[in-house]
């Protein structure tokens, strides 16, 4: 082989060898930005209550490519944030009342499950507006709070159609009053009316003879005053009879 083309040949492996070794620290330095970034990321994203965006940031630096102290502290992040981190169990009933596994659910207007296959799912602590779509369309909201370290807390939600409450009961009525009743208590009534209007006459033409031409009276004077007394002493009979008859026909 002439030395011309052996020079050629040797100046081309070195190049290769160059590239290569720099191409490996190129992407050894982009690891470690990387990681640097993410670090970073994941305090940021901790301090704002973003738990579930932090821990994965926290699986980017707990990488062993990373430098071995962003490593350490991601790793143990990572421990904290697995006892930090809430989680929830959600329970849903199609309207046969039958558990629903085909649900689309989104937490503060983001996809957070389409399928309900009984798992914990990890959420970020703090209040949060739940909404649940079955496959048919039907929807429903629910509010929570979740607090920070809570485990497989149950959300249930139901889509069963809620029963028509039962008609409120008719008032119980009393017997019926006997007509009689009321047309025996008018007659009593009445009775007792005349009583007191004949007496009260029979007593003033009394009083009138008495001051006029007692003892001497006529014959009709005395006559009126008895007719008078008589008459009222037929309402009071009637009038208590027809009255304790009307009180029998109540009863």
């Amino acid at each position: 082989m002439r030395p011309a083309l052996l020079r050629s040949v040797w100046l081309s492996t070195l190049a290769t060898v160059v590239g290569v070794v720099t191409c490996s620290r190129d992407a050894v330095a982009v690891d470690k930005r990387a990681c640097a970034v993410a670090y970073e990321d994941a305090q940021k994203l901790r301090a704002s209550g973003a738990l579930r965006a932090s821990r994965e940031q926290l699986l980017v630096c707990s990488d062993p490519t990373c430098p071995s102290v962003t490593q350490a502290d991601c790793l143990t992040w990572l421990d904290e944030f697995d006892r930090q981190i809430p989680t929830l169990l959600l329970i849903v009933l199609d309207e046969s009342a039958q558990d629903a596994t085909a649900v689309d659910v989104t937490m503060d207007g983001k996809p957070l499950a389409t399928i309900l296959d009984g798992k914990a799912l990890p959420v970020d602590p703090g209040p949060h507006d739940l909404v649940f779509t079955l496959k048919d369309g039907a929807s429903t909201r629910k509010s929570i709070v979740v607090r920070e370290g809570e485990k497989g807390r149950r959300v249930e939600v139901s889509f069963v159609p809620e029963k028509a409450a039962p008609p409120p009961p008719e008032p119980e009525l009393g017997p019926a009053i006997h007509p009689a009743t009321w047309i025996l208590g008018d007659v009593g009534v009445a009775g007792l009316g005349l009583f007191g209007v004949m007496a009260g006459l029979g007593l003033a033409e009394t009083s009138d003879a008495e001051s006029t031409c007692a003892p001497r009276c006529s014959e009709d004077v005395v006559g009126s005053i008895e007719t008078k007394f008589l008459v009222g002493d037929v309402g009071l009979g009637v009038g208590i009879a027809s009255l304790a008859a009307g009180a029998r026909c109540a009863a």
